[in-house]
């Protein structure tokens, strides 16, 4: 015999699962935090001939959908869930196909408790539902569902929901709990049974009583008495208010539409068109296009032919004072357009910047990558589209709206680049000044001390791993330290987070860096010193020579 227990909080099945470890019994758990491999794998063990899996606890809500437990013949409803769908579709993961056993189902409830009303209004859920779905029957009498008919349905019982029994807890024996149980059960479904028809008509035997009367007090006529009661109107839906359709409509003074004007080329500052001659020329054709609409409008209003000759337009455009733009005008329009970068947008000028930023105006290869690694880009930029982009950025950001702000970041990015490069350098110098500096190497701190947490032999490890990752590769410095078989003992260092480690390594490559600089403001010094020797020397012994020769 293999059981099923279906419980509705998981807190729960951590009660159960403590008893069945304390009593040594092979089971399976499921809830809403078990994967979809998990669910195979427990199924498949739970259903397997030989298995020694009889238990199989589950959620209601997780498991009572996608799961096939067909070897299983006892199902315990540990407690009801509010909607009584749940429980039978809990109860059908053992009526399955394969199936060769009669199913027993078992439903827990404490007397005298909130159980009981769960599951009475659980019951009378479905029989509503049952009632509902036999609308089609009830539509042959031609009778229409009143509202009053649909009230009293849904206050049908209310005397046994508000009337609820205080018997206390006592302890019984097994045989005589299943036996009252089952009494129980056999009762409440005769009566409900009994119920099924009128329900279905609905029609109600016997005293109907409100569900706003508690206490023998009808609350609902409470408010009714309140003159300070608001009685708030019928609910309706309300159209969102437009304020542009609102005037569009108001000030449209009816007849017929025109058509459409052309949609203009929008034109963004980081595209680099001509920012003086074009936007006049722009403005000299909306303008011509506005007029030609408006007169458009007007013929027909007036029912004139809406075609014209193009001559009289043009001439009636020139009379007007809104000429359209010449063929010259024309041609010199097409040129700046061309000459802007119109096949950039937004996104591109944004992956363009943050490439700059991050590598440097210097790295377009690199910028290309960025551009290559978008996945949403069919076609990307090339790295020669690329120069020659950053060619006109670079002279003309100034035009930008935002240019000085963008600007500054790229430079802040370079900075930043640069005091990578100088970090790098100082800590390739210092680690290969030691023959061994994972063992040997000297951190020189100075008169502030080393510090209380972070112990000498973490600062050399420190050093010497990042000076192999390269400075920057945080996360990799920690999955590095967490996974060396040189820090196995230290949890300190263990437990240190990429944050923490960035910040212990910035403090000690500036210690690095004021060593390093010293050493070579001492090797500057002494070069200095050495080549005014020399020069001393070789001074000396031209005037020796001198000497000589005047002798």
């Amino acid at each position: 015999s293999r059981v099923l227990i279906f419980v509705t909080m998981a807190r729960m099945l951590d009660i159960l699962e403590d008893y069945c470890r304390l009593r040594a019994y092979k089971y399976c758990r499921l809830d809403g935090t078990t994967s979809t491999d998990e669910r195979e794998e427990m199924m498949a063990e739970f259903n397997r001939p030989a298995t020694e899996t009889f238990l199989f606890m589950l959620s209601t809500r997780a498991g009572g959908l996608g799961i096939n437990l067909y070897t299983a013949d006892t199902v315990i409803l540990y407690d009801s869930d509010w909607n009584p769908q749940a429980d039978l579709q809990a109860m059908d993961r053992a009526h399955r196909i394969g199936q060769t056993k009669q199913v027993v189902v078992y439903r827990f409830m404490i007397q005298g408790s909130v159980e009981e009303k769960i599951i009475e209004r659980a019951q009378r859920k479905l029989y509503l539902d049952a009632a509902v779905i036999q609308q089609g029957r009830l539509a042959e009498n031609s009778k229409a569902l009143s509202k009053e008919e649909l009230l009293s349905m849904v206050r049908f019982g209310a005397d046994a929901i508000f009337n609820s029994t205080g018997a206390e807890p006592t302890e019984e024996d097994l045989d005589a709990l299943l036996a009252r149980g089952e009494a129980q059960t056999k009762a409440d479904n005769d009566r409900l049974r009994s119920q099924v028809n009128s329900l279905a008509n609905f029609t109600i035997d016997g005293k109907e009583r409100s569900i706003h009367e508690y206490e023998d007090q009808d609350w609902s006529q409470i408010g009714t008495k309140n003159m300070s009661f608001i009685n708030l109107p019928k609910r309706i839906t309300k159209q969102n208010y437009d304020e542009n359709a609102y005037y569009r409509d108001m000030l449209y003074k009816g007849g017929e539409r025109g058509a459409r004007l052309p949609k203009q080329m929008q034109i963004h500052d980081f595209q680099f068109y001509d920012t003086v001659k074009l936007p006049k020329l722009r403005e000299k054709e909306a303008a011509f296009m506005n007029w030609r609409q408006d007169r458009l409008l007007k013929r027909r209003a007036h029912g004139e032919e809406a075609e014209e000759d193009e001559d009289a337009i043009h001439r009636a455009a020139v009379n007007a004072g809104v000429p359209p733009l010449t063929l010259a005008e024309e041609f010199e329009k097409n040129e700046y357009l061309e000459q802007g970068f119109h096949d950039w947008r937004q996104k591109d000028y944004k992956i363009f910047l943050d490439g700059c930023e991050k590598y440097g105006r210097n790295s377009l290869s690199a910028v290309a990558a960025a551009f290559s690694a978008e996945n949403k880009y069919d076609k990307p930029k090339t790295e020669t589209e690329i120069a020659k982009y950053a060619c006109v950025f670079f002279a003309r950001w100034r035009e930008l709206k935002n240019g000085e702000r963008d600007m500054r970041r790229v430079q802040i990015g370079e900075d930043r680049l640069q005091r990578r490069e100088k970090v790098a350098r100082a800590l390739s110098k210092k680690v290969s000044k030691s023959k061994n500096p994972w063992v040997s190497l000297k951190m020189d701190y100075g008169p502030a001390g080393r510090g209380k947490q972070f112990s000498e032999d973490n600062d050399r490890f420190l050093v010497c791993m990042i000076n192999q990752l390269g400075y920057g590769q945080w996360t990799q410095l920690r999955d590095e330290v967490r996974s060396s078989w040189l820090l196995r003992f230290d949890w300190f260092i263990k437990t240190r987070t990429w944050q923490e480690l960035q910040q212990r390594v910035d403090t000690l490559a500036r210690l690095i860096e004021k060593e390093m600089d010293e050493e070579e403001r001492a090797e500057a010094e002494a070069e200095a010193d050495a080549e005014e020797e020399r020069q001393r020397k070789r001074n000396g012994s031209r005037s020796s020579s001198k000497r000589q020769r005047v002798l």
